[in-house]
This record gives structure tokens, sequence and C-alpha cells, in this order.
């Protein structure tokens, strides 16, 4: 049992992107900047992500992407032997529009255990 973290500051992540044609990568990191020095509700050290999304099928009414994403975080902190340090996901997302500006958007994803 933890007690309540109350109000703080996040860690803090940035980002970097470039779009290829019909393919988007981003990379990121996320640094341990949290003004919550409670065990348990922040990171004590940095991560990293890589997701690639491309356009699997684009149409004048239709358009469906794909995805993929990868991460790993160091395991720290007196939690350290219970945690993850990597991560992987999928997506897959549509839109349908199917009268004049009128859209319909779902989205799957899925991804394994973070930490």
């Amino acid at each position: 049992d933890r007690a309540r973290a109350g109000t703080f500051l996040g860690d803090l992540r940035v980002a970097t992107g470039v779009r290829l044609g019909r393919t988007e990568v981003i990379a990121s990191v996320t640094l341990p900047t949290s003004t919550l020095r409670t065990e348990g509700w922040a990171r004590g050290t940095p991560g990293t992500s890589l997701a690639v999304t491309t356009r699997v099928v684009e149409s004048g009414r239709l358009r469906v992407e794909g995805g993929v994403s990868a991460g790993f975080t160091p395991r720290d902190g007196g939690l350290a032997r219970y945690q993850r340090s990597t991560f992987a996901g999928a997506m897959i997302a549509s839109r349908w529009r199917f009268a004049g500006r009128q859209s319909i958007y779902a989205t799957v994803w899925s991804q394994s255990p973070s930490w």
C-alpha cells in the first residue's frame, strides 16, 4: 500500500519525429524530473521509446493506419525486482468519412505492461 501522492509535476517526456511519405517515426526520452520524491510514483531513471506509424490504406473516404512501438526503462528503486524494463505495443486506427465532414473513428491498441 502506498499513500496518496497529492499534487505534483510528473516526469518530463521529450520527443522528436520525422514523416517519410506515408510513415512517421517518433523517438522519445522520459526524464526523471518529478517533484514528488515518494517511492513508487515517479521514475528514478531515464526511459526511451521508438514508435513507427504508417498509412496502410488511404482513399477519399477511408484511412487505415497501423503502428508498432517499443521502449526501454532500466529497473530502479525498491521495486526494481518486480519491474519490467522493456515494453512493446501495436495499434490499428481507422477513419471512415461517411457524409461531408462527418466521420467515424476507431482505434484498437494493445501494449505489454510497461513497468
